[in-house]
Formats: C-alpha cells, sequence, structure tokens
C-alpha cells in the first residue's frame, strides 16, 4: 500500500471504513429484523395467548359469577340477565379458545384438556341454569355441587397451567429478546469500536505516510534554504510524495554537482590554472552560469595572455631603454669631459685676452713714447702677433670643441628621441621615463642651442682676432713711418685697444656660455643616471610580473 497514490490510499481508507459502516448497518438492520420478528412472535403468541388466556380467566369467572348469582337470586328477571350474562361469558370463552390454540408455544395437550373440560362444563352450566330458570334453585345448587364445582376446578387448572405457561414462554421470549439485545449492543459496539479503531489506524496510517514525507521534505527545504545543499531524502516510493523525493534528491544532486564544479573551477583559477576542463551538464536556469563562467575563464586567459606578453614586450623595451640610457650617460660624460677641455681652453683665451687689453693699454700709454722705443715696439708689435697666431690657433680649437659639443647634442637628442619613442611602445607604465626621455631631450635642446651661441661668439672672436692681425701686420708696416705718422699710430692703437676690450668681452661672453653647458651637461649626467636606473628598475618590475603570470596555466 505504500506505493499505491496518495489518493488511492484515501479512497482505500474510505472506503474500508463505509464498508464498515455499511455492515453495521446490515448488522443493525438484520438485528432490528430478527428484534421485530421475536416482538411479533411474542405478540402473536405469548402476548395474544396470555391476553386471551386472561380473558378466559376473566370470563371463566364471570361466567361462574352469572351461573351462582342465578342460582342465589330469587327475582326471575335478575336471574334471566345473569342467565343471559353466563351466556355471554361462555361466547366469550370460545371465541378466545382457537387464539389460544392456535398461538399457544406449550404443550398443545394443555389446551385440549382445557378445551375438554369447557366442553364438558357447558352441558352442566346449562342444566343449572334450566333448573334456575324453572326456580329449582336447591336442586340447581346441588347438581352444580356435585357436578359442576369438579369440572371448574378442572378447567380452571388447566387454565392456570397454561397462563403458567404462557407467562413461562412469554419470559422465556423476553430473556431471548432482551440476550438478542445485548448481543446486538456488543456486536455493534464491538463493530462500532473496530471501526473507530480501524479508521484511527488508517487515519494515522494515511497521516503519516503524508506528514512524515512532507516533513522530511519540509527538513531538507530548510536545509537547503540554509545553503546545505547536499541532502539526505530517505523517503521512497511510487506515490505523488515519493516521485517528490525523488526530485528533490536528483534537485540536491544537481545543485550540489552545479556548485561542486563552480568550487573546483573557483579553486583552479585561485590556484592559477585557467586550462579548465569540464563544467558540463548544466542545465535550465544553470546554463547562464556555465557560460559566464566559460566567459570568465576565456577571458581571463585572453587578459593574461596580453599580459604575458606586455610583459615580454616590456622587459624587452626596458632593456632596450636601459641600453640606451648606458650608451646617454657614457655620451653625456664624454660630453661633460669635452665641456671642461673647453672651459679650460676659454679660460686661457680669456686670460691672453685680458693680457693683450693689459698691452693694448700700455701700449696707449707708451705711445707718446713711440718714437724714442721705436724698435722696442716692433718688436713688442712682432710678439702682438705671434700672440694674435696663438689667438687665432686657439679660436680654430674652439671651433672644433664647439663641432663636438654639437655632435654631441645631436646624439643625446636622438637618443632622447629613441628613448621617447620604446617608452610610447611600451605603455602607460613608462609614463615617468618618457617624461625623463623629454626632459632629456630638452636640455640637449639647450646644449645645442648654447652650443651654437658660443659659436656664433667664437666666429666673432675669430673675427675679432682676424681684424686684430690684420691690425697688427698693418702696425707693423706702418712701424717704420711711425715717425711720421704718430697721430695715426695712436689712433690705430686706440684701435687696437677697443678690439682688444671687444675680444675680452665676447670672450667673458663664450666663458659664460660654456658654463651654462657645463650645467647642462651636468643635468644631462644626472638625468642620464636617472633613466638608467629608471630602466633597470622597470626591467626588474616586468620580469617580476611575467614570474607573477608564469604561475597561471593558460588554455592554448
Amino acid at each position: 500500500m505504500k506505493n499505491l497514490k496518495v489518493s488511492k490510499k484515501l479512497i482505500i481508507s474510505y472506503a474500508f471504513v463505509l464498508i464498515l459502516l455499511v455492515v453495521i448497518i446490515a448488522v443493525s438492520i438484520g438485528n432490528l429484523i430478527s428484534i421485530r420478528a421475536r416482538v411479533e412472535a411474542f405478540y402473536n403468541g405469548p402476548f395474544k395467548v396470555l391476553n386471551a388466556a386472561n380473558t378466559v380467566n376473566s370470563s371463566f369467572e364471570a361466567m361462574q359469577k352469572s351461573v351462582f348469582r342465578a342460582i342465589s337470586n330469587t327475582d326471575p328477571v335478575i336471574a334471566e340477565r345473569a342467565l343471559e350474562d353466563s351466556k355471554v361469558y361462555a361466547g366469550k370463552i370460545q371465541e378466545q379458545i382457537p387464539i389460544i390454540q392456535k398461538d399457544f408455544l406449550g404443550d398443545q395437550a394443555i389446551v385440549e384438556r382445557l378445551r375438554a373440560a369447557l366442553d364438558e362444563l357447558a352441558p352442566q352450566r346449562e342444566h343449572v341454569l334450566e333448573l334456575a330458570l324453572q326456580n329449582q334453585k336447591e336442586e340447581a345448587a346441588a347438581y352444580m355441587e356435585a357436578n359442576n364445582v369438579k369440572t371448574i376446578h378442572k378447567a380452571q387448572a388447566e387454565l392456570d397451567e397454561l397462563i403458567d405457561t404462557a407467562d413461562r414462554k412469554a419470559d422465556e421470549l423476553i430473556v431471548s429478546l432482551r440476550s438478542e439485545q445485548m448481543e446486538f449492543i456488543v456486536m455493534l459496539s464491538v463493530l462500532g469500536t473496530a471501526s473507530v479503531l480501524i479508521s484511527i489506524l488508517f487515519g494515522i496510517y494515511i497521516t503519516r505516510s503524508i506528514t512524515r514525507p512532507i516533513k522530511e521534505l519540509e527538513t531538507a527545504a530548510r536545509q537547503m534554504e540554509q545553503g546545505h545543499l547536499k541532502v539526505d531524502v530517505t523517503y521512497r516510493s511510487k506515490d505523488e510524495l515519493g516521485s517528490l523525493s525523488n526530485s528533490m534528491r536528483q534537485m540536491s544532486e544537481k545543485i550540489s554537482y552545479y556548485m561542486d564544479e563552480i568550487s573546483r573551477a573557483m579553486q583552479q583559477l585561485a590556484d592559477g590554472n585557467l586550462d579548465i576542463p569540464g563544467c558540463d551538464g548544466f542545465q535550465g536556469d544553470f546554463l547562464p552560469v556555465q557560460e559566464a563562467l566559460f566567459i570568465v575563464i576565456d577571458s581571463l586567459n585572453e587578459t593574461m595572455a596580453e599580459i604575458n606578453t606586455f610583459s615580454d614586450q616590456v622587459a624587452s623595451g626596458s632593456d632596450q631603454v636601459a641600453g640606451g640610457a648606458q650608451v646617454l650617460s657614457q655620451g653625456v660624460i664624454a660630453q661633460a669631459g669635452s665641456v671642461e677641455e673647453l672651459a679650460s681652453t676659454m679660460s686661457e683665451i680669456s686670460r691672453q685676452v685680458n693680457e693683450n687689453a693689459e698691452t693694448s693699454q700700455a701700449v696707449k700709454t707708451a705711445a707718446g713714447e713711440m718714437g724714442t722705443n721705436i724698435l722696442a715696439c716692433n718688436q713688442q708689435m712682432q710678439e702682438m702677433k705671434a700672440a694674435m697666431g696663438e689667438i687665432n690657433s686657439c679660436s680654430t680649437q674652439i671651433r672644433k670643441i664647439i663641432k663636438t659639443i654639437n655632435d654631441i647634442a645631436s646624439q643625446t637628442n636622438i637618443l632622447a628621441l629613441n628613448a621617447a619613442v620604446e617608452a610610447a611602445r611600451v605603455g602607460a607604465e613608462s609614463k615617468g621615463f618618457s617624461v625623463v626621455a623629454q626632459e632629456v631631450r630638452n636640455l640637449a635642446g639647450k646644449s645645442s642651442a648654447a652650443s651654437k651661441s658660443t659659436e656664433a661668439l667664437i666666429e666673432q672672436t675669430l673675427d675679432a682676432v682676424a681684424h686684430g692681425t690684420k691690425l697688427a701686420e698693418e702696425t707693423a708696416a706702418s712701424l717704420m713711418n711711425i715717425v711720421g705718422g704718430t697721430d695715426d699710430m695712436v689712433s690705430k692703437i686706440n684701435q687696437i685697444a677697443e678690439a682688444t676690450q671687444k675680444q675680452a668681452e665676447a670672450t667673458e661672453m663664450v666663458s659664460i656660455g660654456i658654463g651654462q653647458i657645463s650645467d647642462i651637461v651636468q643635468t644631462n649626467s644626472a638625468t642620464a643616471e636617472e633613466s638608467a636606473a629608471a630602466s633597470e628598475e622597470l626591467y626588474g618590475e616586468s620580469q617580476l610580473l611575467k614570474s607573477k603570470i608564469s604561475r597561471f596555466k593558460l588554455h592554448m
């Protein structure tokens, strides 16, 4: 019955209860019919017999009294009436005898004896009544005493026995009815109790067969509500609740499978494994979860692959940038050395120019004495010419140094441009390095501008030296005529002094430009060192990033 449907269980239980009710009703009807039959038997048997016997008994007594009244009363009217009454009572007795004979349940011989006694008494009574009508009272009384009294006693004895027998039969029927009533009550009680107990048992069984699995399913549902997906549903049956239990078990198993697959995938993702097989068998509303999981895994694979590629590019670029920074640093160091040499040369030129200025002042002072010291002046002019040659030679060397500075600035600019290109290719992570490359380019531009300014000053110095040399040659050529042209010589010496002063000023400007170049070179050197350090740090970070990414196993 466990595997029956709940509806069939209810139908069977209700049908069984209805059958018990029908049985009880049938038994009740049967017992009522039986009791009715017994009551009818009692009514038609002992009751009617007793009623008839009592009627016979009372009529028999009344008849005897009428006979005695007819004998004892002298009034003929009363005697006639008593005679009529006795006949009436005798008729009633005769009417009841067939009823007694028909329905008497005792010995019919008693009825026969009673009938015989009454038949025997009838002519005796008639004879007594005739004597009484003839006013032969004493003869009637004597006849009655001699004959009727014996028959009356005999009939009364039979009638009493008949009444006693009828009473016994009535009592027996009543006892039987009471016994049957008790049996009926006991049977109804037993059947009612049995039906109630069976109904209770069926109710308990049906209730438990429904409530137990429902409680188990409710407990399982609460456990799943609290996050315990692996629930144990033990109820098994082929009814609706068994089907529901099977569905609950399958749902628990599937959801547990889904969560295990998701947990396994998440754990492998946490362990760095992006090549995750499986995650199949998702159904219904869990299909979007499976698709989202695959999308996340594929996205992580693509992202990690791109990061791995980018880290390789960053490592390569940072390595190249670091090499370029090293070359730039070496170039800047060489440039600094050249600038130092240029500064030293310019210091010497400045010293010589200052000496020339002092000499020019001395020549100017000694112009008045030129006539007397012409030979000494000629010698000094030769020395000045030689000094001018040295100045020209130094100017040529300075021009070469300026060219070297321009080459260094151009190379620095190219290196800075390459560094900027590499930084742009690396991406957002090299923003600081790009700024450093731009600063290097700016410093290279400033170095180029300063070298060009210095070159212009040197050109002016060379022009001034050439002009001074020319003046010195002219002065040397005119020394022999100096006596005749002292005024002209003084004028030329003044021009030489002014030119020398301009040369000193130009030399001072060149010294200032070289100082600026030196500062720029020092800045370039520091920037190159910082760029090299940043490149090394960037390379180290890219290697660290690559090592971090290497722990992920990508799906190829």
